[in-house]
């Protein structure tokens, strides 16, 4: 079983600002979007919420949760983010949120 990468664009969720462009991994099963903080900040994302996610090694971490739109393959749609700090790109993905878009 192979990685499905594909290009998009994704951007404040009022439209607001210029996309910032990024390989998504796909995970067809995903139920939030994560986001490296260099894109929070670019957008200017503000958190809207907190949840906390277990991951692999059994570890639970709580992420600032917001929302983006994405543009991909033409379609848009926005969903939630997950803010993906350095800690958090070092170890394995959250179980619950894998960088990902789900369409």
């Amino acid at each position: 079983m192979g990685l499905t990468q594909v290009p998009g664009k994704v951007k404040r969720p009022d439209g607001r600002g210029a996309p910032v462009r990024i390989r998504f991994l796909v995970d067809t099963g995903a139920l939030y979007t994560v986001l490296p903080e260099r894109v929070w900040r670019a957008l200017r994302l503000k958190p809207m919420s907190t949840a906390e996610f277990g991951l692999a090694d059994g570890t639970a971490i709580v992420r600032a949760v917001s929302e983006a739109r994405f543009e991909i393959a033409r379609r848009t749609a926005t969903s939630p983010v997950v803010w993906a700090s350095e800690t958090t790109r070092r170890c394995s993905a959250p179980s619950r949120s894998r960088p990902s878009v789900s369409w």
